[in-house]
């Protein structure tokens, strides 16, 4: 890992009402960054700027002197004056940045980009610091602003408007220099010296000058990693009581919208491990870990922590407490704030609140729930699930108002829901009524939020309350990494999809776990690559979730891939793969049966969709679900001549899609839409099948159809006709434009994560 640490004037610059801009005409904004990247190149060059990063439609530069990053910053605004459409903002500070394999961040990325933000259109605004250098250089004029707090910033800032006049700014770019060459060669090896020398000055000042010494000096990654704590009782069937202290801190910092706050299924592994903290700390990718040891005796419990900074193994702060057990939950919260306090997050006084609530005032109860969750969070079957109810009714016995214990049990009774009909009434009112008692007594429980966003997904398929739930639980726990993740599904399951949204709210969540836990988000960020095109980034995460755990693995999402794309050998080699694993799932038989058909190998479609249909149980599944899902059996029929057998397969679909698509069941962005056109394209219905293709359009085909549509043999009869091929033509335009957003999102993604820490 290569780290340049250095003294440099940072300007930030961006594009006013870009992302409206964006929205209305995605061409004219993508030739507007066109446009706007050619004058900063140009001068930035011109004036011995250093470009660093290009963040969707913002640019960072750094610049050896002040005035050069002023004068620069002068010509820029002078150059886009007349563009009616570009109109930009631009921030100036000096200070100590940091390169570290290619990124950039610090104080001085930090400022600067804050100050950028307040701008006024068209204007450019600089710190103090900046102001003190350039108040007496010529052809700049200076107004005052005002004082302003800034994000992560301890002190108020002094902001300047500056104004470079034309006149001189002219004079200026006919020279090619902002000074004279002279005077800048024999001046460098100084500015140098005297850089060293300041940085120098403020690494001692900040570690020997700080309040606590060198406590926090370390500290300036604001991500932490909590260990499972240590049970040093001697009865280890206490190891309940020292996972849940382990947890309630870990909650109590995931409050904490300032921090990033590793999920704690990510680090259960590390419960017995020998690895150091820096080990650990590169494989979870954070600055920090938190480690700790519990030991109860009677009434009393003594905690031990210790705050390791990541990078260099340092113990940065560590602490002992003896307490009375009375005192758990005081203590839970005080160690939570102190870690907080010692990594410099920002606590506003909501969170304070947030962390500082007690779940009961009954420690009798508190001990039932914790024992429910070990054995709930342990559980390997069903039965063991079960297991954990009474120690939840038993505190329920004991405080009635303990909030925490009826979304416990909502968990159980919606794992049973798995074994009944999916029109089981009784145990959807189960479980939605003990959330909402839960919501009655703790309106400020984000695991009840989250969990009636998931079943409300689920049962119901409401995106709009589904997205209402997980924002109310984000709202209370930011770093809640599975409401991220049902956020993202609920924008990528949408018609039309959503996708920046989807990106934004999987990248965030990615950030937060670690691990066998992250395989299904890594699926759902390759599904969604897959869903505008980008068929290598989603091979890339499909690869990543296999490589976690193979046998947990969904083998059905690269086949998808391969398949849409109409690469059958290898979509089928991933279908046997996976059929060969798990010979009873029908989802490997029916990919099987599915990849023949499109190989023109319809006899050995036939025989496995057979054996696919004699797997399913029309007692479990119903008739529809066991005879309208074999759309593809019915076109296998047609090619071996089976018209009749056909015909009675489409038949039963047609019927089908007419009961789903008048009861406004959401179906998957239109994916009913899609089975209805392709049933009437095959039966020679033109015009009914174009019909639902230009319903299906309007979803902006999601989950990969487009491309499914471009190699469909069902549609054969369409292929060749201009209609057929502007719905296709117009998706891959779409798909295009969607690429170019995600690009751009991506660019400015690790900009953003160095500039939250």
């Amino acid at each position: 890992m290569t780290t340049n640490r250095q003294l440099a004037a940072i300007m930030f610059t961006d594009i006013v009402g870009y992302t409206s801009l964006m929205g209305r005409d995605e061409r004219k904004a993508l030739q507007l960054i066109k446009t706007n990247r050619n004058v900063h190149k140009k001068f930035i060059k011109q004036f011995n700027g250093n470009w660093l990063k290009e963040m969707g439609d913002g640019i960072l530069a750094s610049f050896p002197t002040i005035s050069d990053a002023v004068y620069c910053a002068g010509a820029i605004q002078n150059a886009v004056a007349e563009m009616v459409d570009l109109e930009l903002r631009i921030g100036i500070h000096v200070g100590e940045i940091v390169v570290e394999n290619g990124d950039v961040f610090g104080d001085g990325v930090n400022i600067a980009s804050r100050i950028e933000a307040l701008a006024s259109p068209r204007e450019i605004w600089v710190s103090e610091s900046v102001y003190r250098n350039i108040k007496n250089k010529e052809g700049i004029n200076l107004s005052f602003i005002r004082d302003e707090t800034l994000k992560n910033v301890d002190e108020p800032v002094k902001i300047y408007s500056v104004d470079v006049s034309k006149e001189f700014q002219a004079s200026l770019t006919k020279t090619g220099n902002s000074s004279t060459e002279g005077p800048r060669r024999f001046l460098k090896p100084i500015a140098m010296v005297v850089g060293v020398m300041i940085v120098l000055l403020l690494a001692v000042n900040i570690l020997y000058f700080t309040p606590g010494g060198q406590t926090n000096a370390s500290i300036v990654d604001k991500s932490i990693a909590v260990l499972p704590f240590k049970n040093m009782t001697s009865d280890q069937d206490n190891n309940f009581f020292s996972d849940g202290m382990m947890e309630a801190i870990l909650n109590n910092l995931s409050k904490v919208s300032d921090l990033r706050v590793i999920s704690r299924n990510s680090t259960e592994q590390y419960r017995e491990t020998t690895k150091s903290a820096s080990e650990i700390a590169e494989e979870m990718e954070v600055g920090n870990i938190l480690s700790g040891s519990v030991q109860q005796s009677g009434d009393k419990v003594r905690i031990n922590v210790q705050l390791t900074q990541g990078t260099s193994n340092q113990v940065v702060w560590s602490e002992s407490y003896d307490r009375d057990l009375q005192d758990v939950f005081d203590l839970q919260s005080e160690i939570a704030q102190t870690v907080a306090t010692q990594m410099q997050a920002i606590l506003s006084s909501e969170t304070r609140e947030l962390i500082e609530k007690r779940p009961t005032d009954n420690l009798e109860a508190y001990e039932y729930y914790l024992k429910g969750q070990d054995i709930f969070n342990n559980a390997m079957s069903d039965n063991e699930v079960e297991a954990s109810a009474p120690f939840f009714h038993k505190a329920l016995e004991l405080d009635p108002n303990f909030a925490e214990c009826y979304v416990s049990l909502a968990g159980i009774y919606s794992r049973s829901r798995q074994e009944l009909n999916n029109t089981s009434q009784e145990v959807q009112d189960s479980v939605f009524s003990l959330l909402d008692m839960a919501l009655r007594l703790d309106p400020d429980l984000p695991e009840a939020y989250r969990f009636k966003g998931w079943y409300t997904f689920y049962v119901h398929n409401d995106r709009e309350m589904v997205i209402n739930y997980t924002q109310k639980a984000l709202a209370l726990d930011p770093n809640d990494w599975e409401s991220l993740e049902l956020l993202g599904y609920s924008y990528l399951y949408m018609s039309p999809p959503d996708y920046e949204k989807a990106y934004k709210s999987f990248s965030s969540a990615e950030g937060l776990v670690k691990g066998d836990d992250a395989q299904s988000l890594l699926e759902m960020i390759g599904f969604l690559h897959l869903g505008v095109g980008n068929f290598d980034k989603a091979e890339e995460y499909y690869l990543k979730a296999i490589d976690l755990n193979p046998n947990t693995a969904d083998y059905n999402r690269i086949w998808w891939l391969l398949f849409v794309q109409g690469k059958y050998d290898e979509a089928m080699a991933w279908a046997e793969k996976s059929y060969a694993m798990y010979p009873e799932d029908m989802e490997s038989v029916s990919e099987i049966a599915r990849t023949y058909l499109y190989m023109g190998e319809y006899e050995k479609s036939e025989e496995y969709y057979d054996m696919w249909r004699k797997m399913r149980d029309p007692g479990e599944y119903g008739y529809y679900l066991y005879n309208v899902y074999n759309t593809g059996l019915g076109f296998a029929y047609y090619k071996l001549g089976k018209e009749e057998l056909a015909k009675d397969v489409f038949q039963a679909r047609i019927e089908h899609g007419r009961e789903l698509l008048a009861s406004g069941y959401w179906d998957g962005a239109g994916g009913e839409l899609y089975e209805q056109a392709r049933v009437q394209a095959v039966l020679g219905n033109r015009e009914k099948a174009y019909e639902y293709l230009r319903e299906f359009e309007k979803s902006e085909f999601g989950w990969g159809s487009l491309y499914w549509l471009n190699t469909d043999p069902m549609f054969e009869n369409l292929r060749g006709e201009e209609e057929f091929q502007r719905i296709l033509n117009n998706g891959f335009q779409l798909k295009q434009e969607i690429r170019d957003k995600l690009s751009l999102m991506e660019q400015n993604e690790a900009l953003t994560k160095a500039l939250s820490r």
